[in-house]
């Protein structure tokens, strides 16, 4: 939920630009674009290929299948597999594993919920983000191998969530250009003054700014990745926050500090002690931006 930093962009784009060289397509290595019919001298870029290789797979497949509707089903498969085939090639590869580290996202970058972090060992392939198309492959061919298109994600956003939804709308926050901490934080909905009962209070997304022309933007990446329904599923993380916040008042803090110290001029962090994940990092704690907003609206 916080922007992705790119310490060393050219380095890793120049990973993914292996796989565009051996694609066949006309493709571009400082960008990681894939030249489309409308870049000037690039008539036969990948989206004018594309067109051909799907009318010569539905010339063949009307050959053998005789239902017109499954004809074109069929052809526009081999021509996606074969249109897609740079992406596949680079995500079965190791490299996806090296991308995946320098990017250093540990939690997703969508929900902050799930762990994302790489693991292999040696030359063994064990675990990894998922790389969520921004922009979707079926649309933006062209940019299946550029970096910032490329989103480390868990695999709730990318394949149960976001699935096949484009966000190249407009109407979606890229984490490789904005930081959606900056934009919006968690609260709590009271519909009762009894907060030990989940049912009594609801977990949502309040933007810092009111005016803000991201908002909007943010907004469509709760909806369109459920995030406000997903996160009712951690109100006892809330509700262990406010029971800690209740137990350990301010007043009660300070005497306790006095007991410690026998000074009431001499502080100890006891804040840091009793509430760790006030001041956490976003990028290496699971839930750590709901911790975090939520403590800061409880402890006082």
């Amino acid at each position: 939920m916080e922007k992705i930093e790119l310490e060393d962009e050219q380095d890793i784009q120049d990973i993914l630009s292996k796989y565009g060289d051996k694609s066949g397509f006309p493709f571009d290595n400082k960008t990681g674009l894939f030249l489309d019919e409308s870049t000037p001298g690039a008539n036969d870029g990948i989206l004018a290929k594309s067109k051909e290789i799907w009318e010569n797979k539905y010339d063949e497949k009307m050959k053998s299948l005789k239902n017109e509707n499954k004809a074109k089903k069929a052809a526009d498969s081999a021509t996606s597999a074969v249109i897609n085939k740079p992406y596949r090639n680079f995500s079965d590869n190791i490299d996806a594993y090296k991308v995946a580290e320098a990017l250093g996202v540990r939690i997703c970058a969508y929900c902050n919920e799930n762990y994302t972090y790489v693991l292999r060992l040696k030359s063994k392939k064990i675990t990894r983000p998922e790389f969520d198309h921004f922009e979707t492959k079926k649309r933006h061919p062209e940019k299946q191998l550029f970096l910032k298109n490329l989103v480390p994600s868990c695999h709730v956003c990318n394949s149960n969530v976001k699935g096949s939804i484009d966000f190249g709308d407009g109407k979606h926050l890229n984490p490789y250009e904005y930081s959606f901490d900056d934009i919006m934080k968690f609260s709590i909905q009271l519909q009762s003054i009894d907060w030990k009962d989940e049912k009594n209070f609801k977990i949502v997304f309040l933007p810092r700014k009111k005016r803000s022309k991201l908002n909007c933007l943010a907004k469509g990446n709760i909806e369109d990745l459920k995030l406000e329904e997903r996160y009712q599923m951690h109100k006892d993380e809330v509700i262990k926050i406010f029971t800690n916040a209740n137990f350990y008042y301010k007043e009660r803090r300070e005497e306790i500090n006095e007991l410690l110290t026998g000074n009431r001029n001499r502080v100890l962090p006891l804040g840091q002690i009793l509430f760790p994940d006030k001041d956490c990092s976003i990028k290496n704690t699971s839930l750590g931006k709901l911790k975090r907003d939520i403590i800061r609206l409880a402890v006082k």
